[in-house]
């Protein structure tokens, strides 16, 4: 059975309305920023990759991590190295959930929506490569393509771990639903921001497709026991592991 185990990794301050749809243009939300660690027997898995503060110069540089929070850093406090981690899973490339921190995992399986990695290398419009480490996502395609599998939809990818295809973020964006002792939990990457976007269901703000963010959220609280939002700072209050 597995445990999952949330991990922040920097934090920032966004306007209302890119995290609530059409929300007050005066109020700002605080978000948070997570990678997840999946253990089991044999496995050590990573949902995201995270970033250092080499990254978040390069693209955001008003987030906040503090020392330690980066996720190489995270890692070593709980004792892994890079090279054990069995397999990464890809809720998105855009740059907080995919950054050249790929590189050290030597070892890992990478699960990635082909939808997502064609939008960035071959976009019908800028934008869609706008919020990503380019360079870092066409390796997926050549230096890491022995270790990729592209998933097109829905897949179970190891046992009791298994994806759907979200998109209403970006055009491949997936949800990742794990089998646990408390039940079902999706990890529902970007699709949902925070609690308050599926509570009410609100889309989030910063979105490519309305109608996917719609029925992203309703197949999340159809088959969800416990939901893990993308961004919301309660998910540490709520879940120190599960």
């Amino acid at each position: 059975m597995y445990k999952i185990y949330p991990i922040k990794i920097a934090q920032s301050v966004n306007p209302e309305p890119s995290v609530f749809y059409l929300g007050d243009c005066s109020k700002t939300v605080e978000m948070f920023t997570y990678i997840y660690l999946i253990k089991s027997d044999g496995k050590i898995i990573l949902v995201d990759t995270g970033f250092g503060i080499e990254e978040i110069m390069k693209m955001n540089p008003g987030m906040k991590q503090a020392e330690g929070e980066d996720t190489l850093s995270q890692l070593s406090a709980r004792g892994i190295k890079p090279e054990e981690i069995t397999d990464i899973i890809l809720t998105h490339v855009h740059w907080d959930h995919f950054s050249p921190v790929i590189g050290k995992f030597t070892n890992a399986v990478i699960y990635v929506q082909e939808k997502d990695v064609r939008y960035v290398l071959d976009p019908p419009h800028p934008w869609f490569a706008k919020f990503v480490f380019v360079e870092t996502v066409k390796k997926l395609t050549t230096s890491f393509k022995s270790r990729v599998h592209f998933l097109n939809g829905d897949e179970e990818i190891l046992p009791g771990i298994s994806v759907f295809l979200a998109g209403g973020h970006s055009p491949g964006s997936q949800a990742v639903k794990v089998k646990t002792q408390a039940g079902n939990v999706i990890i529902a990457g970007d699709v949902v921001f925070h609690y308050r976007n599926i509570d009410e269901n609100i889309p989030i703000g910063f979105n490519c497709n309305l109608e996917e963010c719609f029925s992203a959220m309703k197949r999340i609280r159809e088959e969800a026991d416990i939901v893990l939002p993308g961004h919301d700072p309660l998910v540490l209050e709520k879940y120190k592991e599960i």
